[in-house]
């Protein structure tokens, strides 16, 4: 991977530098753009999923009213029967499981004793039930049909409809001994004057399901005048839990669902749904990793107090892609245009600043030399000045001249003269320390301002270096040539507060050097 300080570092061209960055700009507001696009379609996808989880959700509530409904009717039917043949029962049971084919079998359950046992199987085989007997079935061990052993109470089921040949095996089924899971509501009904549904078990067909249970109460046929007693009989509504749930959405790709029935006063839980979801070939990949949906709710029933899980896997068919691509482009032609935009105001402002420092190099340094020049040598020296006041510092000015170097233009030319120029500045700049400064102010003149000094010994000692310094010759094109310098020195605040005048008093010092010099180089004139 590339490492963008190190790309930036190497970029000295301000102009590259700017282009580097403009990209990564450019790169990050589309990813920004581009992963709130993502995110846009994975919130629409949740809501879409918050919808068919609350669509599945009353499904299910509707489909539980339907049951409480329908075996609170079926029960009513029972209590007002006259004879044992259920013809209402069994006519109002068709006409509910025609209008709600959800309901998978109404039964009747009825409760005998030892001595009435063999008497309700011949009445059964008598009424073209042969095979009529009363029995258990092994739902919790071989599921297997066997006889019931001799006992007091006996609860087999007398009445099914529909009357199907896979189904004929449960008449005679004794729901007190066959399984836990049907003992255990019926015991409960036994307490409660409502419905009441048994925990998930499979059906004899191996279907999951589970039953409602309504025991029957003593019904007054005409008010005040009789009761017929019906305690001994039970309304049951089996229900295949699969139907609970929309045919849609086993179809659904990607969605996950459970229904599980939380025990509430039961002995242990149970699932009456487990649908792992219909996943071959779904890439979900990376988005899987963006959210992961998923939502409980609890049906809001005392019978059948069900909670649902829905989950489901997001995967890239569920993207409008055609608004995404829509988007990407309306997106890169914005970036695009803002990024050629900011490129040709970049351009000018480069040009604009390159033009604002050629200017100000061109009134402020010297062309030759390019050392500050006497406009900009002003402007430093009061900033000096300002610092030296807080401090109680001096600063001394050193006034320079070339001696003779008219001669070596004359005799060399003016672009030999012009290289011993930039030749005596390195020199002079060579000898001073960073805290000082070097400034031309026309022809062979220089000034040097020494900061932070205390005596004029300390700018004493800055002239002799520059003295022993030009004791050596030049070497211009092959050409040695010696040349003297004459310096003089005035000090601030000593000599004057201004500039000027502590140029006139170095500029005079300077010329008392010079006519000294004729004699001695060595000689140092101040005030």
């Amino acid at each position: 991977m590339i490492n963008l300080n190190i790309l930036l570092l190497k970029s000295r061209n301000p102009y590259t530098q700017y282009i580097i960055a403009l990209c990564l700009v450019w790169l990050t507001l589309f990813i920004i753009f581009f992963s709130f696009i993502i995110n846009y379609e994975v919130n629409a996808v949740e809501e879409k999923f918050q919808n068919i989880h609350e669509t599945i959700y009353r499904h299910i509530a509707d489909s539980i009213k339907i049951y409480e409904v329908s075996i609170e009717s079926f029960a009513g039917v029972l209590t007002t029967e006259q004879s044992n043949d259920y013809k209402n029962a069994r006519r109002l049971a068709r006409q509910l499981r025609r209008h709600y084919p959800d309901i998978y079998m109404f039964e009747v359950a009825k409760r005998i004793s030892h001595g009435e046992r063999d008497e309700l199987e011949r009445s059964m085989q008598n009424s073209g039930y042969s095979d009529f007997m009363v029995h258990t079935f092994g739902y919790d061990s071989d599921r297997k049909s066997h006889l019931s052993p001799v006992k007091d109470i006996y609860y087999p089921i007398v009445f099914i409809e529909p009357e199907l040949r896979e189904s004929m095996a449960v008449l005679g089924l004794d729901l007190s001994d066959s399984s836990s899971i049907l003992k255990d509501a019926l015991e409960r009904s036994f307490d409660k004057q409502t419905h009441v549904a048994s925990r998930p078990f499979k059906l004899i067909e191996n279907n999951q399901g589970y039953i409602l249970y309504r025991e029957l109460r003593a019904v007054e046929v005409e008010p005040r005048l009789e009761l017929i007693p019906r305690q001994n009989l039970y309304a049951l509504l089996v229900v295949d839990a699969s139907k609970l749930i929309p045919d849609w959405a086993y179809d659904k790709k990607g969605l996950s669902f459970s229904l599980h029935y939380p025990g509430v006063g039961m002995a242990q839980d149970g699932n009456l749904i487990n649908y792992s979801g219909n996943t071959e070939n779904i890439n979900s990949w990376p988005l899987s990793l963006l959210a992961e949906l998923t939502k409980t709710s609890e049906l809001k029933s005392q019978s059948q107090p069900f909670k649902l899980t829905t989950e489901y896997t997001i995967h890239w068919s569920d993207f409008d892609f055609a608004a995404i691509i829509i988007y990407i482009i309306i997106a890169t032609a914005a970036f695009t245009i803002a990024f050629l935009i900011s490129m040709v105001w970049y351009r000018k402002k480069v040009q604009n600043t390159k033009q604002h420092e050629t200017n100000y190099r061109l009134a402020n340094y010297d062309a030759l030399t390019e050392l500050p020049n006497k406009i900009h040598a002003k402007e430093l020296f009061y900033q000096m000045v300002s610092l030296l006041k807080q401090n109680k510092k001096k600063l001394a000015l050193l006034y320079i001249d070339l001696n003779k170097f008219k001669q070596v233009n004359d005799k060399y030319g003016h672009k030999v003269g012009d290289i011993l120029l930039q030749h005596a500045s390195k020199r002079l700049n060579s000898v001073l320390r960073d805290s000082d400064t070097l400034a031309r102010l026309h022809g062979d003149e220089f000034i040097i301002f020494i900061n932070d000094i205390e005596t004029l010994s300390n700018a004493e000692a800055v002239v002799g270096n520059i003295k022993a310094a030009f004791e050596h010759p030049f070497n211009l094109t092959g050409i040695p040539i010696t040349i003297g310098i004459s310096i003089g020195i005035s000090i601030f605040p000593d000599d004057g507060v201004s500039f000027g005048a502590l140029l006139d008093a170095s500029d005079k010092n300077m010329y008392e050097d010079k006519k000294q010099g004729m004699h001695s180089v060595v000689q140092i004139f101040s005030r």
